[in-house]
């Protein structure tokens, strides 16, 4: 399961939250803050790196 649908079935499924809050180790809050900022600061590489690339491709072509 990807970052994205968990957070969404964390929203709307009080199942699978209760599920989590037996079943899984009691950190797992901890787990998915950490997994958030990775998934964001991919996020945010990416975008720079694609920015950069775009520049670089100006510059070529100029």
């Amino acid at each position: 399961m990807d970052y994205l649908t968990f957070n969404q079935r964390l929203s709307e499924d009080e199942v699978f939250i209760r599920n989590l809050e037996s079943k899984v180790n009691n950190l797992w809050e901890i787990d998915l803050a950490d997994w958030e900022f990775c998934y964001k600061g991919i996020g945010d590489w990416t975008r720079k790196l694609q920015n950069l690339l775009l520049e670089t491709n100006n510059l070529i072509s100029h």
